[in-house]
This record gives C-alpha cells, sequence and structure tokens, in this order.
C-alpha cells in the first residue's frame, strides 16, 4: 500500500473551485473524518480507562511500594509524552501518518492486551513482567499516534474548507473528552466488579480498554478508500537538531568568521530565513524551561491524589463513589471553568488593567497549582493525624504483659491485659519491654519501627519460645470495615453473617508467623454482624467505616473483640478544593501557554513548539519519579515540597516573562487559517492540542 497524493488515490474527492462563492464548504464533505473522530474516541477511552485504575493496580495487585509505585506509574507517563517526537519523525519522514497511526496502533491494541492478561493471578512474577511489558507498549503506541491523528485529520481537508475545518477540531475535541471521561467514569466500576473469588476484577478493567483499543485499529482501516493521503517529506525537527548542532560544531570549530549569533554560523548550510526562525523557536523554548514543575504537580491527580483518596471515607456527599473515580472531576470542572474564565473572568480583569497578557494568566494558573499542592498537603496532615498518630498493641497471649519504657527521657510503665488493646501515641518509644505474668510466655522486647508508612495495628501473639510482635497490614478504607479474626486452630471453619443472613467471606492471611483471617466487610449503617466459628458465637457487632474488628478465638473456644480506628472518617468531598485549584490552574496555565507558544512560533516551526509542548508533560512526570525515589517519609511533606517547588518556580517564571518580548501576531498569523492544498497538505492544528487530554 503506497501513499501518493493524486486524484486517483481518493476516488471520493472531487476538484475545488477557488471561485466558489460559498466560502469554507466547497467540493464535498470529506467521509474520511468520521473515521478518524470515532477512532481516536475509542483510543482515548482506551488510554484514560487504563490510566485512572493504573496507580491502584501496581499498589494493590502488583504489590509495589508506594515509591516504585509512582516511579512506575509517572515513569509510563513520561514515555507516553516522549515518544511523539519518535511518531513525528517515523510519520512526516519515512512512513506518512497513515501507516504510522496503522502500524503502531497494531503495538498499541497489543501492549493493551498483555496488560489485561497479567492482571491474571499468573504468580507475582510473571505478573509484574506481562504488566511492565504491556505499560511499554502501551506508551510507545499512544506516543507513537498522538502527533499524527489530528494533523491526518486536518489533511483530508482542502483549500475552500475552512468552515468545516473548523467544526471538525471541535468534533475531534468533543470526542477527546468524551472518551477520556465516560471511561474515568465506567472503568473503575469495572475494577470493583467480583470475579474469580476477588473482590475486584482487573482483568475485566483492563480488557475492555483492550477491546476498544482494537475497535479503534480497524474502524481506522475501514476508512483507508476515502483517506486522502499524502507522502512522508523532510521532518522539521530533525532539521531543526541539524541547524542547532551545525552551528554548535562551527562555533567550537571558529568556522564563518564572527556573527552577531551562535545561530548564524549554520548560515554555510541553512539559508537565512530557517535560521531566523529557529531562533525565534529557541526564545520560546526558554519560556518552557519552568513549564514541567506544572506537569509535575497536574499529573499527580492520578497517583499520589488517587493514593490519599483510599484512605478517605468512599462518599461525596452521601452517595457511593470510588476513589479513583474522583478524577472525573478534573474534565467536568473544565467545562465550568473554561467559558467561565473566557467570557466572564477575563474579561472583568482586563477592564482593570490585569491579566492583559498571555505570561501574567500563566503565572497566575502556576500559583493555583501550588495552591492546590498547599490544601491537598493540609488534607493530607488531617489523614496522617488520624490514620497514623498512634499504634494499636493487642494481645492475644493468654495472660497481663506489664509494659514499660522510656519516652522523652521519662520512664513509663502500665499492663496490657490479656484480650486487650492499648494505643501509643507518637513519638513512639525506642524499645518496649514486655514481661508476661504467666511462666508459659518469656520475657521480650519490641522495637517499633518510626515510620510513618509503617502498619499501625501490632498483635502480641504465643509463639513456641517466646511472644512475637507481628503489624497487621491496614485494610478498612473506604466504605469497609475491617474484621480480623486470630485462632490457634487454623482449622477452624469461620463464617461472617449480617443480620438477614448473608454471609462474608473470611479469607486466610499470613503475616510471619502468625496465621490469621480477615475479611473486608461493607460499613451499612443498621447492619448488625456475627462471626461464628464451628460453635463458637462471638458477640454481635455492629460495623461503622473506619473502623477494625479484632476478634480473638482461644484454646477454650473463647470469642473476645476489641475496636480500633483503622482510618480517617474524612470523605471524599474534602478533596474537592485542591481539584477546582489545579483546574482552574490548567485553564489558565495550560491551554494559555499552548496558544501562547503557537501565536509566537514562525510558519514553520508550530509543529516543533507542540512537540516541545509535549516533551513538557515528560520532564515533569520524570521530576516527580525523582521525588519518589528521594523517598520523604511523609506523604504531607512530599505535597509540600511540590507546592514550594512550583511556587518557586513562578517566581522565575514571572522573571523570565518580564524579559520576554513579544513577536507580534502579525508576524506569524498569517498561517493560521492556512489551508492544505493538492501539493501542500495541512500539518496541523492548535484546536487538535489545547485539550490536556491529548
Amino acid at each position: 500500500m503506497t501513499e501518493v497524493d493524486d486524484k486517483q488515490s481518493d476516488p471520493h474527492r472531487q476538484d475545488l473551485n477557488d471561485d466558489d462563492p460559498d466560502k469554507g464548504r466547497k467540493g464535498t464533505y470529506p467521509k474520511s473524518v468520521f473515521f478518524i473522530i470515532c477512532t481516536e474516541f475509542c483510543e482515548r477511552f482506551s488510554y484514560y480507562g487504563m490510566r485512572t485504575i493504573l496507580f491502584i493496580y501496581l499498589s494493590k495487585i502488583l504489590l509495589y511500594s508506594e515509591a516504585d509505585t509512582k516511579s512506575i506509574y509517572h515513569g509510563f507517563t513520561m514515555a507516553c509524552y516522549f515518544m511523539p517526537l519518535l511518531g513525528a519523525i517515523i510519520a512526516d519522514s519515512y512512513l506518512g501518518k497513515y501507516k504510522t497511526i496503522f502500524y503502531i496502533s497494531i503495538i498499541y491494541a497489543i501492549g493493551n492486551g498483555v496488560l489485561s492478561a497479567g492482571a491474571f493471578d499468573l504468580g507475582p512474577y510473571m505478573q509484574r513482567l506481562l504488566s511492565i511489558t504491556g505499560l511499554a507498549l502501551i506508551a510507545l503506541g499512544t506516543g507513537g499516534i498522538k502527533p499524527c491523528v489530528a494533523a491526518f485529520g486536518g489533511d483530508q481537508f482542502v483549500k475552500g474548507q475552512e468552515i468545516w475545518l473548523e467544526q471538525f477540531f471541535s468534533f475531534f475535541y468533543m470526542c477527546i473528552n468524551a472518551g477520556s471521561t465516560l471511561s474515568t467514569a465506567i472503568t473503575p466500576l469495572l475494577r470493583a466488579t467480583p470475579c474469580n473469588g476477588q473482590d475486584s476484577c482487573f482483568p475485566l478493567a483492563f480488557g475492555v480498554p483492550a477491546i476498544l483499543m482494537v475497535v479503534s485499529v480497524v474502524i481506522f482501516v475501514s476508512g483507508r478508500p476515502y483517506y486522502r493521503l499524502n507522502p512522508p517529506g523532510e521532518n522539521v525537527i530533525v532539521k531543526l537538531g541539524g541547524c542547532i548542532s551545525r552551528a554548535i560544531v562551527n562555533n567550537v570549530r571558529g568556522k564563518n568568521g564572527n556573527k552577531a549569533h551562535w545561530l548564524d554560523h549554520a548560515d554555510d548550510k541553512y539559508d537565512q530565513k530557517f535560521i531566523e526562525d529557529v531562533k525565534a523557536v529557541c526564545r520560546v523554548m526558554l519560556i518552557f524551561i519552568p513549564v514541567p514543575i506544572f506537569w509535575a504537580l497536574f499529573d499527580q491527580q492520578g497517583s499520589t491524589w488517587t493514593s490519599q483518596a483510599t484512605q478517605m471515607r468512599w462518599s461525596v456527599l452521601g452517595v457511593p463513589l470510588l476513589p479513583e473515580q474522583m478524577q472525573l472531576l478534573n474534565p467536568l470542572l473544565i467545562l465550568i471553568l473554561a467559558p467561565l474564565f473566557s467570557y466572564i473572568i477575563y474579561p472583568v480583569f482586563q477592564k482593570i488593567g490585569l491579566l492583559t497578557k498571555p505570561l501574567q494568566k500563566m503565572v497566575v494558573g502556576g500559583l493555583l497549582a501550588s495552591a492546590s499542592f498547599f490544601v491537598c498537603m493540609l488534607l493530607q496532615v488531617a489523614v496522617e493525624q488520624q490514620d497514623a498518630n498512634a499504634m494499636t498493641l493487642i494481645n492475644s497471649v493468654p495472660c497481663s504483659l506489664e509494659m514499660s519504657y522510656v519516652i522523652n527521657d521519662q520512664k513509663e510503665t502500665g499492663i496490657l491485659a490479656a484480650r486487650d488493646s492499648l494505643r501509643i501515641a507518637r513519638p513512639w518509644p525506642e524499645e518496649i519491654n514486655f514481661k508476661p505474668q504467666c511462666p508459659e510466655v518469656k520475657e521480650f522486647k519490641y522495637s517499633p519501627p518510626n515510620s510513618y508508612r509503617a502498619a499501625l495495628e501490632k498483635i502480641i501473639s504465643k509463639a513456641p519460645e517466646r511472644a512475637i510482635v507481628t503489624e497487621i497490614p491496614t485494610l478498612g478504607k473506604g466504605n469497609y470495615a475491617d474484621v480480623k479474626v486470630f485462632i490457634l486452630d487454623k482449622n477452624l471453619s469461620l463464617e461472617l453473617t449480617d443480620h438477614l443472613n448473608k454471609s462474608y467471606d473470611v479469607v486466610s492471611a499470613e503475616s510471619e508467623q502468625l496465621i490469621f483471617m480477615r475479611a473486608e466487610v461493607p460499613a451499612v449503617a443498621g447492619h448488625s454482624y456475627t462471626l461464628s466459628a464451628d460453635g463458637v458465637k462471638c458477640p454481635t457487632v455492629g460495623l461503622e467505616v473506619g473502623y477494625g474488628y479484632t476478634f480473638i478465638i482461644d484454646e477454650d473456644n473463647t470469642c473476645s473483640f476489641n475496636v480500633t480506628r483503622v482510618s480517617p472518617n474524612l470523605s471524599l468531598s474534602w478533596q474537592a478544593p485542591q481539584y477546582i485549584l489545579i483546574t482552574a490552574g490548567e485553564v489558565m496555565f495550560s491551554v494559555t501557554g499552548l496558544e501562547f507558544s503557537y501565536s509566537q512560533a514562525p510558519k514553520s516551526m508550530k509543529s516543533v513548539l507542540q512537540a516541545g509542548w509535549l516533551l513538557t508533560v515528560a520532564v515533569g512526570n520524570l521530576f516527580v519519579v525523582i521525588v519518589a525515589k528521594v523517598g520523604l517519609q511523609k506523604q504531607s511533606t512530599e505535597f509540600m515540597v511540590f507546592g514550594f517547588a512550583m511556587l518557586g518556580d513562578m517566581i522565575f517564571f514571572a522573571v523570565l516573562a518580564f524579559f520576554y518580548r513579544p513577536v507580534k501576531q502579525s508576524d506569524t498569523s498569517e498561517d493560521h487559517n492556512e489551508m492544505p492544498t493538492e501539493k501542500t497538505p495541512l500539518r496541523g492544528s492548535l484546536k487538535g492540542w489545547r485539550s490536556s487530554k491529548w
């Protein structure tokens, strides 16, 4: 299949008459664009559906540490926004847009399939191998086609179809947001569907995006007879790199004599007009230097903000909501804030002489993003204070324990009765001495890990030679209560039922030498629950959100229980302020920044600056990976670091903006409405790049 650009390549295209009075609607509307728009909808649904649940999958199923989960998540996002450079070079210089989209989409669909297969219980090693391989292929796929699809859609129009082109990009933009919004709402519900004996179904949640990606490829190929295809030519990004490298080499070697500007040293190979365009790009790229920090904050909505949401009560105004579904606030708020800023806020401020320039709007937008992380930090402090300021010691040995420890140079003593629990607030002592009041248990010591990421519930149990203290991983988040059962007889059959006689699974969970059972049970107001174990009936209890219920069944079939708080009682509603701030920041910083860079780009360099903008997203996610590897002890501290980093970044940006001298619109606008002809196809359009979802 070859890509040519003549009338025979597209029998459905008609010749256009430049004198047609119906300006902007000459000829027939290209049927090909419907295939392209449907393809984009399916691809965006696939990508955002997968990414919405990715953080939870990495941490809860693949069991990566918090730092590794953030590193993988943001490393994946970084690759997705770095690969457009490769895709643009392949499309413009070698294969053309159609073949590039087709071949890379196949890789993309394979990656989704591999990720879905890795979600099955194939063993830790195989699951991780398939999942990481799938993510690598998806990054290559989504990044590779990112710079091609919008431009390929623009290629379907020729001179005289300006109005139709404008309509196309509006529909294209709507499909991007529709696909991402629907997938963000639906995929978490698929993830929460029980399957294979588990309370979640990641194979289904990843499988549906995989199917959508296959559908995307089928739709795209189906439109082949209607496409207007343009042959590959010279890639301006490669040419730009060649000009800069030529100038540097000639500077170092002292060739071409003295020049007013260091780029002028490339004039032995490149014409002066192109060199001037490169100079303009370099001036704008200088403004881009602080931009990555904004994306470092913005893209954490799917990682650290989702992690924060899992530690809260999963409801908004009493309506149950999964933690990853809070990401829906961003696209929904965009629909409200974008027109609000355009038609009300900006005009009002401009009347009083404020926010009159694009770079001023970007500075304010960055400050709003910084403020969102300070608000997020305060919320995280509240979460940590309720969730991590005290550890609970549960005594399951058959006698009381005398305790002694030193805290703040003062010796403290106490008694922990059998089947009882004790909460010790921070700062925790370095060592706790236990003296059992029964001969069968020897004295022992315990040094609690002074880490905010340590498990907060400790069970003291009798081992063959001594007692041991075992950390119990905390569950009971969201709308669930955590029910734990400690037993001496591994063969006991447990049953947990509510007052309606509905049964709940109590599964085995092994922690070091300790064998216990646990269940996460929906905490429904007014319901009572009863635990039975081979005829041993434990007390009937009512479960509440955010609490853990610990049952202990000893040798004589005596059943007792303790109640401990295991998570904060804060609703997901408290995340709304930070989402409002970050979305307002996106409207002012991201949309304005892209429009500014496009208006400042010379005619031959608009696609270069679009690629440069995407590259800032990749660099921003790299910054998050670096911070994750540093490993700050508290998440609230990490939020504070990002808030101050953005604040300092905007001070630096304001200085750069003060000294920047913008190019007049008339100098660069000559091609804003340029339409492709039979020999000069459209290479892209700003409207296809405005959305953060793109």
